[in-house]
């Protein structure tokens, strides 16, 4: 992956030069195919970097040290990484809204932070994408996220009611491996399975269900209260 990443590099820095050198040269009803073009090519380039980034993500060892935080402030912390994360791509998620309100405030979980703030976001990145519409724009909406004190830890569980899976289509997204995603256009196929992994490395559980198609999706998250490794 890192070796992928030095050949992209200059690739991204070369098209930024290219477009540079034409701006003045090409008609203008040329100049407009070659923005097509070179958008092309920036939106597949882009793609291959989030794919070393997630790809490098999945391959990283989870830290055994584990702290204590507070659930709803790390929850809260997620949902605002997933709104930055759109923003920065102008994919327009302002109709929805997420409800927290479901988590009490006293609750905590024994995690690493960083990692499990990655699984989180891959999760509600997800049931925000149900939402849309177009790779740019999405319905009106909401994501629900409630937790649950149980026996031996807590319960975190994602609603969306979007697009929601067919049979087939859960049974395959419930082996969590890499590349088992539709979304083409816009996810590398590797969300769900570093959720799966890095929750699995606190000694926790995921499962997904749905309905059917347009009956939205529930994704359960269970986390021990030491956060031990399996």
């Amino acid at each position: 992956a890192h070796d992928i990443r030095g050949i992209l590099s200059p690739i991204e820095d070369r098209l930024t030069r290219i477009e540079k050198l034409v701006e003045d040269e090409l008609p203008s009803a040329k100049y407009i195919q070659f923005k097509k073009y070179l958008q092309f090519i920036r939106t597949r380039t882009d793609m291959l970097f989030r794919m070393i980034g997630d790809m490098q993500d999945l391959a990283k060892k989870t830290p055994v040290e584990r702290m204590q935080e507070n659930l709803q402030q790390l929850i809260s912390s997620a949902v605002d990484q997933v709104k930055d994360a759109f923003e920065a791509k102008e994919r327009d998620i302002s109709k929805i809204s997420f409800d927290i309100s479901g988590i009490p405030e006293t609750l905590t979980v024994s995690v690493s932070r960083l990692i499990i703030l990655r699984a989180f976001h891959n999760l509600i990145k997800n049931a925000v994408e149900s939402y849309m519409k177009t790779s740019d724009y999405a319905q009106e909406g909401v994501v629900e996220i409630s937790a649950t004190q149980k026996t031996g830890g807590v319960e975190i569980v994602i609603r969306d009611y979007g697009q929601g899976m067919s049979e087939s289509y859960l049974k395959r997204i419930r082996m969590f491996l890499p590349r088992s995603t539709s979304k083409k256009k816009t996810g590398t196929g590797l969300g769900m399975a570093i959720a799966y992994a890095k929750i699995k490395d606190h000694g926790g559980t995921l499962d997904i269900y749905s309905a059917g198609e347009d009956q939205g999706v529930v994704a359960t998250v269970f986390l021990p209260e030491k956060g031990d490794s399996l």
